[in-house]
C-alpha cells in the first residue's frame, strides 16, 4: 500500500484507512495509547488505570462510528469521514515517529531487545484495593507474546483427563521452539501440576531447578521405560480380543514414537530406518484379523505413512464388519426357518382304505411278535435259574429238604468234614 498523505488520502476507502489506524495502534505502549486517547477526546477517568487492549479497544470504538457502506452516504459525507479518519492516522503517525526518535538514542542490541510492559492495576471497590499483578505481555521484535501456559493438567501418572508424559514433551518442544527461557517453562510445568502432588512440592523446594533435570523428574514420575524396554513392547504387541484394528495400530504408533523419542536420549540408539521396520513387523504378527492384515500386507511393503494405513485399516476394518453383519443375518435367517418348521411341522399325507388296512394288519402282527418275544425271554429267564439251583451241590437231605445252604458233606451227608476229604468219595467200593 503508498504512503498515505494529505494529498492521497481521498484515494483510499475507509477500510483500508482503518486498517492502517488498527496496525499503527498495535505498534503502540500503554503510555502512547494513552496519549492517542486523550488526544481523540476520550475521557482521563476511562482509561486510567485500563491495560492496553482495554484503552485500544476505546480507540477503536471511536473510530469505528466513521465506517460508513458505500450506498448510504453521498460523497461529500465521505469526504468529510475520510478526512477525520486521515487526522488520526497523521496524530498516530506523529507518536510514532516520536518514539523512534527516543529509542534511536538509546544504545540496543538489535535482535536481542526484549521489553517487558509491566502494569500494576489498582482498582477500588467497596473500599478494597486491589492490587493486578503484571500483565505478562513480552514484546519481542515487534510482536506481543503471551505468557506460557501448559494446556492440560499434571496429576498422578495414569490419571484420566490429566496430561500424559508424551503431550507434555510436545508443549515443551513447541515452547523452546517459540522463544520462550528456560525458566518460563520450567515455572510453566510446575504451574500446570495439581496442588496435592507430591511432586510439585518437591520441585517447587528444589533450588536452580534446570529443563533437564525437570524432564528426569517426570520421566521417573510417569515411569517412563527405557528404549530397550519400549523396543521388547513394540516387538511382542499383539491386538487383544477386545481391542479394535484401530486401537491397535495407534498403540503400535505410540510405542514406535516412543521408542525414537527414548533412543534420543539413551546410551543404546535406534536408527529410524529399523524402528520403523520392526513397526511394520508388529502389524503383520499382532494384528488378528486375517482380512485386515491380507489388505494391509501390500501396503507395509512401500514404507507408507501413517495416515495411509490408518486409512486402510478403517476400510478393511469397516468391510469386514459389513460381511460379519451380513453372514449373522444369514444365520439368524435360517434358524428362524428350523424353528418354524419344528413348531409347525407338516402334516403326514393322507392314505387309502386300503392302505389303511394294510397298515393295521402290520401293527397287529408285530405286536403279536413282541408278544412272543417276551414269551420266550420269560422261559429263557426261568430255564437260566432252574438250570443254577439245579446244579447247587448240596447232601440228599438238604437237597430234599430245600435247604439253600448245604453245611454236610455232598457225598455222605456227615457234618464232620468235606466231601474232599470224604472216605467214601476216595472208596467208592465201600
Amino acid at each position: 500500500m503508498d504512503e498515505i498523505n494529505k494529498d492521497n488520502f481521498n484515494t483510499f476507502e475507509t477500510d483500508d484507512l482503518a486498517c492502517v489506524i488498527d496496525e499503527k495502534l498495535c505498534q503502540l505502549d500503554l503510555l502512547e495509547l494513552n496519549q492517542a486517547a486523550l488526544k481523540l477526546t476520550i475521557k482521563e477517568e476511562d482509561i486510567e488505570g485500563k491495560k492496553k487492549y482495554h484503552v485500544k479497544g476505546l480507540i477503536t470504538k471511536h473510530y469505528a462510528r466513521l465506517l460508513i457502506d458505500d450506498d448510504e452516504d453521498d460523497e461529500e459525507t465521505k469526504k468529510e469521514q475520510k478526512s477525520q479518519l486521515f487526522t488520526i492516522v497523521a496524530m498516530l503517525t506523529d507518536i510514532t515517529n516520536k518514539k523512534k526518535e527516543e529509542t534511536n538514542d538509546a544504545t540496543v542490541d538489535e535482535g536481542k531487545q526484549k521489553e517487558q510492559d509491566k502494569v500494576q492495576v489498582v482498582s477500588t471497590k467497596s473500599g478494597n484495593h486491589t492490587i493486578l499483578k503484571e500483565l505478562g505481555l513480552l514484546k519481542s521484535s515487534g510482536l506481543l507474546r503471551k505468557e506460557l501456559k501448559i494446556r492440560g493438567q499434571i496429576g498422578e501418572a495414569g490419571q484420566k483427563d490429566k496430561l500424559t508424559f508424551a503431550s507434555l514433551m510436545h508443549q515443551i518442544r513447541n515452547a523452546e521452539a517459540a522463544g520462550y527461557e528456560e525458566e518460563e517453562i520450567v515455572a510453566s510445568i510446575i504451574g500446570s501440576m495439581v496442588p496435592s502432588l507430591t511432586l510439585r512440592t518437591v520441585l517447587e523446594t528444589t533450588p536452580s531447578l534446570t529443563l533437564t533435570h525437570l524432564t528426569q523428574f517426570l520421566e521417573a514420575h510417569y515411569g517412563e521405560q527405557n528404549a530397550t524396554d519400549l523396543c521388547s513392547k513394540l516387538t511382542s504387541a499383539v491386538q487383544l480380543p477386545d481391542e479394535s484394528a484401530y486401537t491397535f495400530i495407534m498403540k503400535c504408533i505410540e510405542l514406535r514414537q516412543k521408542l525414537l523419542l527414548a533412543s534420543e536420549k539413551s546410551d543404546v540408539k535406534y536408527d529410524n530406518n529399523l524402528v520403523q521396520t520392526l513397526f511394520r513387523k508388529a502389524l503383520e504378527r499382532g494384528l488378528s484379523s486375517s482380512y485386515i492384515l491380507q489388505e494391509i500386507r501390500e501396503t507395509l511393503r512401500s514404507s507408507p505413512s501413517d495416515q495411509d494405513i490408518i486409512s486402510i485399516v478403517c476400510k478393511a476394518s469397516s468391510a469386514e464388519k459389513e460381511r460379519m453383519l451380513i453372514q449373522s443375518k444369514a444365520k439368524k435367517s435360517s434358524l428362524r426357518v428350523l424353528e418354524t418348521s419344528a413348531n409347525n411341522p407338516t402334516p403326514p399325507p393322507k392314505v387309502s382304505t386300503e392302505s389303511d388296512d394294510t397298515l393295521k394288519k402290520l401293527v397287529s402282527a408285530v405286536e403279536s411278535m413282541n408278544t412272543q418275544i417276551s414269551s420266550l425271554q420269560s422261559q429263557l429267564t426261568a430255564v437260566k435259574s432252574g438250570r443254577d439251583r439245579r446244579y447247587v451241590k448240596k447232601c440228599n437231605k438238604c437237597l430234599n429238604n430245600n435247604v439253600e445252604i448245604c453245611k454236610h458233606c455232598f457225598e455222605c451227608g456227615s457234618g464232620y468234614h468235606m466231601a474232599r476229604y470224604c472216605d467214601k468219595s476216595r472208596n467208592p467200593s465201600n
